[in-house]
């Protein structure tokens, strides 16, 4: 039987196993639930997670039929469908709807999402809120001449220098798409916190990204939005990301001109 297999046992041995103790605690409850609906008549299908003999994990789809025996409940029948696979895919599909293939940071939706909570929550906190949106520059250029394979790389390796830079494990960084990236600082002090976040970056990404036989100096340049300042409530903010497009900090050379709104 597929479910036995999957469980690693055989037909003979299932029978010494008490099974109950396969399934993961958090699914105990609506296991049991469902097999005294069962006994009460009522069919019941659920999904459960259960303990392999050799350790994994698996995924179950169970049907719970009452025996019925001259108008008698006298057993349950069950039947279980190994979708351990079909949950795999699931996830991964849950998974890539908020994350960016390429970098598995967050993506644009998530980001955005996350965004719109934290205002809520910082308008009603009475607490400032910063978003940094980095571009980098001439990253087509290096695209063009040295090839999709070697942009890729360098946009992994640019993510994770941004990971790096991120101290606060309150902060959220994504991928927008393309050379874009955000960062999220749900709770900031004042403006002069993010300009040394905002600094930080810039100078971990100015530092050669070695990539084959290829040494790549990249600048970037950074948006920075606030809130409050970048509107007056939460209904008002509907600009808010705009403003994070249209406003830079402009790294040239060895200068640094910051502006912030």
């Amino acid at each position: 039987m597929l479910e036995l297999e999957a469980l690693g046992y055989s037909k003979e041995n299932i029978l010494n196993q008490n099974t109950e103790k396969m399934i993961v605690e958090e699914y105990k409850d609506i296991r049991n639930h469902c097999f005294e609906k069962a006994v009460e008549g009522t069919p019941q299908s659920l999904e459960v997670e259960m303990i392999t003999r050799e350790g994994k994990r698996v995924f179950f789809n169970v049907s719970l039929l009452p025996i019925i025996v001259d108008k008698e409940i006298k057993g349950v029948y069950s039947i279980a469908k190994d979708i351990t696979e079909q949950k795999k895919v699931q996830e991964m599909n849950a998974y890539l709807a908020h994350h960016d293939e390429l970098t598995s940071l967050p993506n644009r939706r998530w980001i955005e999402q996350k965004l719109s909570e934290l205002l809520i929550y910082a308008e009603k906190n009475n607490h400032k809120l910063a978003v940094l949106f980095i571009d980098l520059d001439r990253f087509k250029y290096i695209n063009d001449t040295l090839g999709h394979f070697i942009g890729d790389q360098l946009i992994k390796l640019i993510s994770e220098r941004l990971l790096e830079s991120i101290t606060d494990e309150r902060h959220f960084a994504a991928r927008m798409g393309g050379d874009e990236f955000m960062v999220l600082c749900p709770v900031v002090e004042n403006h002069k916190e993010v300009i040394v976040l905002a600094n930080n970056l810039l100078q971990n990404l100015a530092n050669p990204f070695y990539i084959e036989d290829y040494e790549l100096i990249v600048s970037a340049s950074i948006g920075i939005s606030m809130f409050p300042s970048g509107g007056g409530n939460v209904v008002s903010l509907g600009l808010f990301l705009f403003l994070i497009y249209k406003i830079f900090i402009l790294t040239l050379a060895n200068s640094l001109k910051i502006t912030y709104n």
